[in-house]
């Protein structure tokens, strides 16, 4: 849930050019240049950034449900594992042995 802002941006059309403080971006996410944000129409945009909302959203649920979690409050990451070298890892553990995801 943390990095879910990418993922938002990439639906909005970001290519991620590494332009953004630069006011040069070329999709016309990250500017206010009025040529480069001819390139961001909105009226066809929203769908996507809504589609991977509702995905997102609905994939943490599902999420949660596997954990056996019945609240928000429940989880923590003890809960949910990751393969890391071939072996399976709480990101509890993942974390605390400071191993990049």
């Amino acid at each position: 849930m943390c990095n879910s802002a990418r993922g938002m941006m990439l639906a909005l059309g970001c290519v991620q050019s590494l332009k953004c403080n630069t006011n040069e971006c070329p999709t016309g996410v990250a500017t206010n240049n009025p040529t480069l944000v001819r390139g961001l129409v909105v009226a066809e945009k929203w769908k996507r950034v809504r589609n991977y909302h509702q995905h997102m959203l609905d994939d943490f649920l599902a999420l949660l449900a596997a954990s056996g979690c019945h609240s928000l409050d429940e989880m923590n990451r003890n809960l949910i594992y990751r393969k890391v070298d071939k072996q399976w890892h709480s990101y509890a553990e993942v974390v605390n042995t400071q191993r990049i995801l």
